[in-house]
């Protein structure tokens, strides 16, 4: 009986801990051959909060600008798109309101890029006030011009509202 017990309480512990994080099941679902990865930062948040002046944006981009992998890469290149600082501004706003929307969904996430000859690309994991939060690791080359600075900098945009929001005090 003791056995059957102890069983019992590894199961459930198991169990709890993995649902901790709900994109945990979501992605050791996915069907073989789909990338974690691209699944996590492709995740639509149709209810962030747009103006008139976003509404324009997303026309300009031609992009609904609610994904991370859209966020993201809008921002790193937007030298390029020749955004203006209130565009970009309107980029780090909606990256910091996903970062409390996956957070409010308990879906952790944190993301970090890596150089070097062999660099990381995929999802890993690390515990955060107590969280199973996943990390998107993005890759990487050897060399940090300014497209990575831009890239780095919302990454830590991002990640740092994560971990606040992780670590504030529950109610």
């Amino acid at each position: 009986m003791k056995k059957i017990l102890f069983l019992f309480f590894i199961f459930f512990s198991f169990f709890s801990y993995g649902q901790e994080n709900k994109l945990l099941g979501q992605i050791l679902n996915l069907k073989k051959g789909e990338s974690q990865l691209e699944y996590i930062l492709n995740i639509k948040n149709q209810d962030l909060p747009e103006d008139g002046f976003t509404k324009l944006m997303k026309i300009k981009l031609n992009s609904e600008l609610n994904s991370l992998a859209d966020l993201f890469s809008s921002y790193m290149i937007s030298k390029d798109l020749e955004l203006s600082s209130k565009e970009m501004s309107i980029l780090k706003s909606r990256v910091l309101s996903l970062a409390e929307w996956f957070v409010k969904n308990e879906q952790y996430i944190t993301v970090t890029s890596s150089g070097g000859i062999a660099p990381i690309i995929g999802v890993g994991s690390e515990t955060i006030a107590n969280k199973k939060v996943l990390v998107l690791k993005m890759g990487g080359d050897c060399t940090i011009d300014e497209y990575d600075e831009r890239r780095n900098y919302i990454y830590e945009v991002f990640n740092t509202r994560v971990k606040s929001l992780l670590n504030r005090p529950t109610d």
